[in-house]
């Protein structure tokens, strides 16, 4: 068996994974798991998650044959890109990742990472729960029950500063894998430079890509979740278009989900809760010239909070 190259997305995540992910299984040559998320590398799978939503956050535990089975679809590829967002902050993934590297089928490894300013990313991963209906409120409340619902063992998804803990997350990966590890930042990420970068670093021409990288995932917080959530069933869809002139779908599917909330804005305080609480993590990364950090606009209120 020949081996493969792999190119493994740690996250952080709401940092444009999935717009990675995507754009670099476009290229050619090169293979995605049929799972976006596979969590292979991690141990989330075989955790018993409590809080809302926690039945649906981890798939069942993969082994060898089944994670080479999501590559499938392209198993000539000699590209595979897995990005399972959850790998920079579960403690047990580099161990996982660096076996994986040493066996005989894996030609080489090459992992990215993705940095956000880090109110910016918790309050999009905010916003997901909100979205989802796992949750209601507003952002003081959630980041105030993090370290309780931690302790009860909610599932990531309301962790949510302990997956910004860039710099402490990102430290034995760099250690051990050194230049196999790129770390970009969610802020640049369609530029040309940026794209340049990432296709170079996965041995991949430019000129066969994507001309641009899109954006996946963007949000939008329905007032109705729990509706949207149905209306994305196959089934109802199924029904709904039996019975609903197709003229008539786009006003009654605007009708039952309700107007788009608005972009949630955090408050000074919770701005301020984020940043006390990463203020050691995010003074190590400014201090560090390989986290990109220039885009990170909080930083201007963490100074006036000083």
């Amino acid at each position: 068996m020949d081996g493969k190259d792999y190119a493994i997305i740690l996250g952080a995540p709401k940092c444009g994974t999935t717009s990675i992910a995507a754009w670099l299984g476009a290229l050619p040559d090169t293979a995605q798991p049929r799972l976006k998320e596979t969590l292979f590398f991690t141990d989330y799978p075989s955790r018993q998650w409590s809080g809302p939503g926690a039945q649906f956050v981890a798939p069942k535990p993969i082994g060898d044959a089944a994670f080479r089975e999501q590559f499938s679809d392209n198993p000539n590829a000699s590209l595979r890109v897995e990005a399972s967002t959850d790998s920079l902050s579960c403690p047990s993934a580099l161990e996982q990742i660096s076996t994986f590297a040493e066996r005989d089928d894996v030609r080489s490894v090459r992992l990215i990472a993705v940095v956000r300013d880090p109110v910016s990313r918790i309050v999009s991963e905010f916003e997901h729960t909100l979205k989802l209906g796992w949750q209601t409120g507003d952002l003081k409340t959630s980041l105030s029950k993090e370290a309780q619902r931690r302790a009860e063992n909610w599932h990531p998804l309301f962790q949510h500063t302990a997956r910004t803990r860039y710099a402490a997350q990102l430290a034995p990966y760099r250690e051990r894998f050194g230049d196999q590890l790129l770390i970009l930042d969610f802020h640049e990420l369609t530029t040309p430079e940026t794209l340049a970068r990432l296709a170079s670093f996965v041995g991949r021409d430019l000129e066969n890509a994507l001309p641009e990288l899109e954006r996946r995932n963007a949000r939008h917080v329905s007032t109705r979740p729990q509706v949207k959530k149905l209306l994305s069933n196959g089934n109802a869809l199924t029904l709904a278009r039996k019975f609903v002139p197709q003229g008539l779908r786009p006003g009654l599917r605007a009708l039952v989900e309700g107007p788009s909330r608005e972009r949630y804005v955090p408050t000074s305080e919770e701005k301020n809760m984020i940043l006390r609480s990463l203020e050691t993590d995010i003074a190590a990364c400014v201090k560090d010239p390989g986290i990109p950090t220039g885009n990170w606009t909080s930083l201007k209120d963490l100074e006036l909070a000083r």
